[in-house]
C-alpha cells in the first residue's frame, strides 16, 4: 500500500467502524428488532473494522518511523 492512501484507508476504517457502532446502539435502544444472526453479522463487521483500523494505524506509525530514520539519516550524512 501507497503512502499516499494510508490516510484514506485509515478514515474509511473509521468511517466504517461509526457506522457499525451507531447500528449495534440504535438497535440496543430499541426492542429485539435484530435477529440474532443479523447482530452476529453486524458484531463482526465491527470487530474486522477494529482489525483493520488497528492494521491502518500501525502501518502509519510505521511510515512515520521510516520518514523520521530517512530524516535522521539526511542530517547526518
Amino acid at each position: 500500500m501507497s503512502r499516499s492512501t494510508r490516510p484514506r484507508t485509515v478514515r474509511r476504517a473509521f468511517a466504517a467502524f461509526a457506522i457499525a457502532a451507531a447500528s449495534l446502539t440504535t438497535a440496543a435502544c430499541g426492542d429485539d428488532v435484530v435477529d440474532d444472526g443479523v447482530e452476529q453479522e453486524v458484531e463482526e463487521g465491527v470487530t474486522d473494522v477494529e482489525e483493520g483500523v488497528e492494521e491502518g494505524v500501525s502501518e502509519v506509525e510505521e511510515g512515520v518511523e521510516d520518514v523520521e530514520q530517512e530524516l535522521d539519516e539526511d542530517t547526518e550524512g
